[in-house]
């Protein structure tokens, strides 16, 4: 019965784990992720050192999220940046 509910758990964490960025926003995707270890470790279905590996699993995909959120607004921020200073068009008569 254990073993089961250690399964099926172990599986929805895997789920949420892999789901496409654009199902989920980053945060709410690493808080689930770790408010579930947490039950599971509290529920005695994984060990701490299981415990502590997903939490390193969720920090790592939450920062290589963040990381590329940042890299995607410095490029957004560039074009913007050379639009304002493109010159205008000059209307020819």
């Amino acid at each position: 019965m254990k073993e089961a509910r250690r399964r099926r758990a172990l599986t929805a964490w895997r789920e949420l784990f892999s789901l496409s960025d654009n199902c989920i926003d980053a945060e709410d995707r690493y808080d689930t992720l770790l408010r579930s270890a947490d039950k599971m470790e509290c529920e005695g279905l994984i060990t701490s050192i299981e415990w502590r590996k997903l939490v390193q699993q969720a920090a790592t995909l939450f920062a290589s999220n963040a990381e590329c959120m940042r890299e995607a607004r410095a490029k957004q921020n560039r074009h913007v940046d050379i639009q304002w200073w493109a010159p205008a068009k000059v209307a020819r008569y």
